[in-house]
C-alpha cells in the first residue's frame, strides 16, 4: 500500500509537514551560523560576535538580507567573512532545491496522478522535470557566479593585490546573484559608484538571480531556438514585463527626485547608472552605491514599494513577487474592462490563482505593519512625539527592508536596541520562510472543495 493515497491527503502533507521541515532547516542552518559566529577567531580582536549580534548577522545571512549590525569587513576575520559568505549561499539556493528535491522524491512513491499534481504546483508545468530543473540550477548557479566573479576580478584588481581581489570578486559575485547585498566594504559599492563595468556586472547577476529558475530555463531554450515565445510560460512572461517596468519606473522616479539632492554632483551619464542600480537592487539585493540615509522621503516611499514587491518566484529573492502585483494587476484590469477573466498573451488567469495572490499580499501588509509597530514601541518609545514622529519612515523602511529580505538601510541599524534587533530577525525569518509556507498551504488546499455550499450574499466594496 502506497504512503499517499489522495491528491488531497498528499496536500496535506505539503501544507504542514514539508514547510515545517523547511523552516527547521533554516533555523537548524542559522543556530550553526550563530555559533560560528561567536567563536573567538571569528572576530579581528580575537573575541567572537555576542550572541545578538551573531545571532543577527547569521540570520541575515541565512535569508538572504543584508542587514548588518557590524561592520563585517572590519569586524570579521576571514574564517567569519566566508561564514557569512557560505550562509548566504546555502540560504539562496535553499528554496529552489529544497521544493526541487521534494518533488524528486515524491515522484519516485507517488501515484501517476500525485506525479503530475506536485510537478504542476512546483514548477508551473508538467513537461519540466524536477530532475532536469535541479542540474539546471547547479549549472546555471555555477556558471553565473564565476563569470560574474571574473570580470568583477578585473576591475577589483586595480585596487587590491590579485589574491585579495579574487577574494572579494567571489564574495560580491555570490552576494549578488542571490540577492544577499553583503559587502566586505564599509560602505557597500559607493567606491564603484562611477564604475560602469561593477555596477552592469553587479545588475546582470541581481536579476538573473531574482527572475527564477524557471524564467531563466525558459529563457535558455528561447535563446538556443528550442522553444518558441509564444509557447513560453504565461509565468515567465509576466515575470520579465513586470520586472522591466519596475525596474524602469523606479530608475525614473529615482531619477527625478534625486535629481537636486544625492545626485546632484553626478554628470547625466553617472545618474542614469545611479539611478538603475537603485531601482534593480531594491528589488531584495540590498547594495547601494549611494547613500541611503541622505535620500528623500519621496525616494524611500518609492524603494519601500520595490522591496516590499520583490523579484521572481522560485528564486534567491524574497518580498510577495513579481506574480503576485502582475497577476493583481491583471485582475483589476479585467475589472474595468468588464471581462470574465483575467487575460494575457492568450492565455487566462485561474480564480484561485487571484485568491493566492491576495492573500499573500494581504498577509505581507499584515507582516510589515505589525513589524513596524513593534519597531516604533521599542526604538521610539520613550522619545518626545515630536522626534517619535520623525523616525516612522526610517522603521518602516527598515521593517519592510528585512520582510522583503533586501539589506538596505538608512543607517539606524546598528543603533537598534536589543529587543528591536530581535523584531528584525523575526521579520528576516518570516520574510524568507513564510511566503513559502503560506504559498505552499494554499497550493495544497486547491483541490479540497466545500461538501456544503451557503447561499451567497453580495457585500459593498468601495
Amino acid at each position: 500500500m502506497k504512503r499517499f493515497t489522495s491528491p488531497i491527503r498528499l496536500s496535506y502533507r505539503i501544507s504542514w509537514s514539508s514547510p515545517a521541515l523547511f523552516a527547521v532547516s533554516f533555523a537548524a542552518l542559522i543556530a550553526l551560523g550563530t555559533l560560528c559566529l561567536s567563536l573567538p577567531f571569528a572576530g579581528v580582536d580575537g573575541e567572537g560576535l555576542s550572541f545578538i549580534d551573531a545571532l543577527f548577522q547569521s540570520t541575515s545571512a541565512v535569508c538572504v538580507t543584508g542587514l548588518s549590525t557590524v561592520d563585517i569587513g572590519a569586524r570579521l576575520t576571514l574564517f567569519g567573512e566566508l561564514t557569512i559568505m557560505t550562509l548566504f549561499q546555502l540560504g539562496g539556493l535553499g528554496v529552489m532545491t529544497y521544493s526541487l528535491l521534494l518533488v524528486t522524491l515524491v515522484q519516485k512513491r507517488g501515484s501517476p496522478d500525485q506525479q503530475d499534481w506536485l510537478a504542476n504546483v512546483f514548477t508551473g508545468d508538467r513537461r519540466l522535470h524536477p530532475r532536469r530543473m535541479l542540474r539546471w540550477i547547479i549549472t546555471m548557479t555555477a556558471v553565473a557566479e564565476l563569470v560574474g566573479a571574473l570580470v568583477l576580478w578585473l576591475v577589483f584588481v586595480e585596487r587590491e593585490g590579485p589574491l585579495r581581489s579574487f577574494y572579494l570578486a567571489i564574495f560580491h559575485s555570490i552576494s549578488a546573484f542571490c540577492n544577499a547585498g553583503f559587502s566586505p566594504f564599509s560602505t557597500s559599492l559607493i567606491g564603484y559608484r562611477y564604475n560602469v563595468t561593477v555596477n552592469l556586472t553587479m545588475m546582470a547577476l541581481i536579476i538573473t538571480g531574482g527572475l527564477g529558475f524557471i524564467v531563466t530555463f525558459e529563457l535558455w531554450r528561447w535563446i538556443t531556438g528550442h522553444r518558441h515565445w509564444f509557447k513560453l510560460l504565461l509565468q515567465t512572461k509576466l515575470v520579465l514585463s513586470v520586472t522591466a517596468l519596475l525596474i524602469a519606473s523606479g530608475m525614473l522616479m529615482f531619477l527625478l527626485l534625486e535629481a537636486h539632492n544625492v545626485l546632484k554632483d553626478f554628470s547625466w551619464p553617472s545618474r542614469v547608472l545611479a539611478s538603475a542600480f537603485q531601482s534593480v537592487t531594491a528589488r531584495t539585493a540590498g547594495f547601494n552605491t549611494v547613500d541611503i540615509g541622505s535620500l528623500t522621503n519621496g525616494t524611500l516611499l518609492v524603494l519601500i514599494l520595490l522591496m516590499f514587491i520583490g523579484a521572481g518566484p522560485g528564486s534567491c529573492a524574497g518580498g510577495v513577487k513579481v506574480t503576485t502585483v502582475g497577476v493583481l494587476m491583471l485582475a483589476v484590469l479585467a475589472r474595468i474592462r468588464s471581462t470574465a477573466k483575467p487575460q494575457a498573451w492568450s492565455r487566462s488567469v485561474p480564480g484561485d490563482t487571484i485568491a493566492r495572490a491576495a492573500a499573500l499580499l494581504a498577509g505581507g501588509m499584515m507582516i510589515v505593519m505589525i513589524g513596524t509597530l513593534l519597531l516604533q514601541i521599542t526604538e521610539l518609545g520613550g522619545l518626545p512625539h515630536s522626534q517619535a514622529r520623525g523616525g516612522f519612515l526610517d522603521l518602516l523602511f527598515e521593517a519592510t527592508s528585512a520582510w522583503g529580505t533586501v539589506g538596505l538601510s538608512t543607517g539606524i541599524t546598528p543603533s537598534l536596541t536589543t529587543a528591536g534587533r530581535c523584531v528584525i530577525i523575526c521579520l528576516m525569518f518570516v520574510g524568507r520562510v513564510g511566503p513559502l509556507t503560506l504559498a505552499a498551504i494554499l497550493l495544497g488546499r486547491r483541490r479540497r472543495r466545500a461538501e456544503v455550499y451557503y447561499p451567497e450574499e453580495d457585500v459593498m466594496i468601495g
